[in-house]
């Protein structure tokens, strides 16, 4: 049981160690080698609790998901009636903590530049999607739905790659608007239903407190 308690100390350890170099020095810098030194602790022990650096960074990004899901719960739980809204008012305070700092930002620059999100968050966000189909009654296919899936990420991917060359051309809570309708549209739900979930969701967001909310540090 001992050994057990020591070795959850030393993955908690080590992911805290790796989220505070991602945050100094970004994703490329912040390689396993540096995580093993600033840890202090063997390389070879990383791999025997974390797969590879993006398993970390996979469990950054479900941690921060889960904090915020809990964030809008125990604040606006009575005032969301569907997961478009649900998801809509969480990415809208994902997005503002992540592009709202420089090293969140370079962070997720870095990752996004090099990977897709695809590999890391396809579980979660499809899940999410998977909930519109109930609220909504849309039946679909399960190919027609992995493909709904890789188009919306790689058209995140594109445009957020293309948004941070210049932070101006959008604020970034009409770039959340712009990005959360893709799917809603491309499952032919009425447009009008969506745009006044999105109005909806940043009245909501605009009243939730998520100053204890944080990405990397």
């Amino acid at each position: 049981m001992a050994t057990n308690k020591k070795g959850d100390l030393t993955k908690e350890h080590i992911y805290q160690t790796s989220k505070t170099l991602f945050y100094k020095i970004g994703y490329t810098k912040a390689t396993l080698s540096k995580i093993s030194h600033e840890a202090s602790v063997p390389i070879g022990l990383i791999p025997y609790h974390f797969t590879n650096k993006d398993h970390i960074v996979s469990m950054i990004y479900s941690d921060f998901m889960r904090s915020i899901d809990e964030c809008i719960e125990a604040q606006m739980k009575d005032e969301i009636d569907n997961s478009i809204l649900f998801h809509a008012v969480q990415e809208r305070i994902y997005f503002q903590i992540i592009l709202n700092d420089e090293n969140n930002l370079r962070f997720y620059h870095e990752f996004l530049n090099k990977k897709s999100n695809y590999r890391i968050l396809n579980f979660l966000i499809g899940e999410r999607y998977r909930q519109y189909l109930i609220d909504f009654e849309i039946e679909i296919d399960e190919t027609t739905f992995t493909a709904l899936l890789h188009a919306d990420f790689g058209a995140r991917r594109e445009f957020f790659l293309y948004y941070m060359k210049d932070l101006n051309i959008m604020d970034i809570q009409d770039a959340v608007s712009f990005l959360h309708g893709i799917v809603p549209r491309l499952l032919k739900i009425d447009q009008k239903r969506v745009d006044e979930i999105l109005e909806k969701s940043f009245e909501i967001y605009t009243r939730i407190d998520c100053r204890d909310l944080c990405f990397l540090i």
